[in-house]
């Protein structure tokens, strides 16, 4: 398999790497400006929430390519995506909305991340390497 090569040959753990913080503040940025151009879009197009929708949506794609690269920063991201979602579903029902099984599953969601940052953050100790 691809993956066998970046998985850690004593533990068979997917071997978790970070980002330098220049590359944080550059992918902040490009966030940034993704999530304020789209929400334009959006709010063009008559949106009800275009700028939490933008940035539930550009927020998504960003920790799904952080998930590929391995990074830990992913699951801050997916935290930050989760909350937003579970704002944008609980308006909804506030405004009469009757999904309730959308709003538990993102509520789920959101525990799993902030889990999942917990035991990434965990493991990896000293032993992440930065990119």
């Amino acid at each position: 398999f691809m993956w066998k090569k970046h998985m850690d040959g004593k533990t068979k753990e997917v071997e978790k790497t970070r980002l330098t913080v220049s590359r944080q503040i550059l992918l902040l940025v490009l966030s940034a400006v993704s999530i304020c151009g789209y929400g334009l879009v959006l709010k063009r197009l008559g949106g009800n929430l275009p700028f939490i929708d933008s940035m539930s949506t550009c927020l998504s794609v960003l920790a799904m390519l952080l998930s590929v690269r391995r990074l830990m920063e992913q699951w801050i991201v997916w935290i930050v995506v989760d909350v937003v979602t579970v704002f944008m579903w609980f308006a909804d029902y506030q405004k009469g909305g009757t999904d309730i099984a959308t709003l538990l599953m993102w509520c789920i969601y959101l525990l799993n991340a902030m889990f999942m940052f917990v035991k990434w953050f965990r493991e990896s100790g000293e032993h992440v390497n930065e990119v």
